[in-house]
């Protein structure tokens, strides 16, 4: 359907821009906003969801209400009047408009990366207004429709926009937040912005200069700062491992060492999980610093609890996606989430204990989640990774990352967790054993994150 869509796309802006579309196809437009819905509900994975499908189909036909409200009294939108281009009115309104209000909202929801349901309705009524900033002063050129309001905007009133942004803002702090696959939100993103120059576009045939201007501007600054703030964006990961190698880790560590190979030199096909004890704050930071020293941006994703998520959404910047333990839908959507990177040849790490607990703390409980992950293979790489923060002489603390080589399984064996529990409890112990009683002879073969000892105020002391 996407592809049928991006055809048709390519026909309507050659002949919309350059031509005029023939009296035969007439049916064009009507015919553009059904592709359009059908394309947005195919790649947003809505298809799939029959509770979310019924929930647009509700909101289309409650958007064509309003409409026909405003047709015959003014409210929400303005006084306007639509023609028959978009197919015959029904009660003054094409029946079409449900088409049209599907196809733009999904495209403005999914272009949504903000975490926080609030945030991301707020960041998807943006979008679908300056969408309408484009499309509303269009429609009145082609003769979609006719304004009969003295607004400010083409002849289009503020009370227009302001229903836009009220009525998208309110249905999507409806909606529960959604993962979306990184190739989803790409395609999302070139469909939208398809919209915006297809409609600048025929602005500028028309000689209205100032609405191509915008739609130009919509494009360069909005993608740039969609780009930026990407979650899987090379830029964005490459600006905070310079942040963190720079300021962050050398403020509060003395030195970061890491003993093995960071990378898992397995079979192609094999996917790989990096198992890690969770017992500070900075684990995922460490891990973000380990991992992006040598691999391709973000072929590595770490999994992290949505309620620690939350309170830490840059990590989601940084390629980091979340699991609710305790919602088994979203437990479910997450599994296959992951399924779909490590068949895509994306690494993934886990914090298999869920929480934050003490580094000594025994047993390392590892929680169901990561055999529900490796059933779904036969073959799974593990690389177990232990963590370990010590104070020595100096004021600041020092932390060790020391990685296994990569221990196939079988993704279906049974009692994985006591297996997992075992291999990760005694790579820590023997860690944490090597460091208290042979720190040096241990740490003489690790390679240090940091370039250098970072000072402190103790090292004036110790001289």
């Amino acid at each position: 359907m996407t592809w049928l869509f991006v055809i048709w796309w390519l026909i309507g802006y050659i002949l919309q821009v350059f031509w005029t579309v023939p009296e035969s196809l007439g049916f064009s437009k009507p015919f553009f906003l059904l592709l359009y819905a059908l394309c947005m509900l195919e790649i947003s994975g809505v298809m799939r969801n029959m509770k979310l499908l019924f929930s647009f189909l509700g909101f289309g036909v409650a958007c064509y209400v309003l409409e026909v409200a405003s047709v015959h009294f003014s409210i929400p939108f303005g006084t306007y009047g639509y023609t028959s281009v978009l197919g015959s009115p029904v009660y003054g309104v094409p029946f079409t408009i449900v088409f049209a209000w599907i196809a733009v909202f999904i495209n403005c929801w999914g272009l949504a990366i903000s975490a926080g349901r609030f945030w991301q309705a707020l960041e998807t009524a943006c979008y679908i207004v300056l969408f309408d900033l484009i499309l509303d002063p269009v429609a009145i050129f082609e003769g979609y429709w006719e304004w009969n309001a003295n607004g400010f905007y083409y002849g289009i009133p503020l009370q227009n926009f302001l229903s836009w942004f009220v009525i998208a803002f309110l249905f999507a702090l409806l909606l529960n937040k959604h993962h979306s696959k990184s190739t989803t939100k790409r395609m999302i993103f070139v469909l939208y912005g398809m919209q915006i120059l297809l409609f600048s576009s025929i602005a500028a045939k028309h000689g209205e200069f100032l609405v191509f201007l915008i739609g130009i501007v919509i494009l360069v600054i909005g993608g740039s700062l969609y780009y930026a703030r990407s979650k899987n964006n090379n830029f964005f990961t490459a600006i905070f491992r310079f942040y963190q190698s720079k300021y962050l880790l050398p403020r509060y560590f003395n030195q970061i060492y890491i003993l093995g190979d960071t990378e898992a030199q397995v079979e192609d096909g094999v996917p790989v999980l990096y198992l890690v004890n969770h017992s500070s704050w900075w684990d995922g930071l460490l891990c973000f610093q380990a991992y992006q020293r040598n691999a391709v941006p973000l072929e590595n994703m770490m999994m992290m609890e949505e309620a620690q998520l939350e309170k830490l959404r840059f990590f989601q910047r940084l390629g980091a996606f979340s699991i609710a333990p305790d919602k088994p839908k979203s437990l479910v959507e997450t599994l296959r989430y992951v399924e779909e990177k490590l068949k895509n040849g994306q690494k993934v790490w886990i914090f298999p204990q869920g929480e934050i607990r003490h580094q000594d703390s025994r047993p390392l409980h590892v929680k169901r989640g990561v055999a529900k992950i490796m059933e779904r293979f036969d073959e799974v790489a593990i690389k177990f990774v232990s963590m370990y923060y010590y104070l020595g002489e100096k004021q600041k603390l020092n932390a060790v990352l020391e990685f296994s080589t990569p221990v196939v399984v079988n993704g279906r064996m049974l009692e994985k967790e006591k297996m997992l529990q075992e291999r990760l409890q005694s790579q820590l112990d023997e860690l944490r054993d090597n460091i208290l009683y042979n720190e040096k002879n241990t740490l003489e073969k690790a390679e240090t994150l940091l370039k250098r000892e970072s000072k402190s105020i103790s090292d004036s002391f110790l001289k």
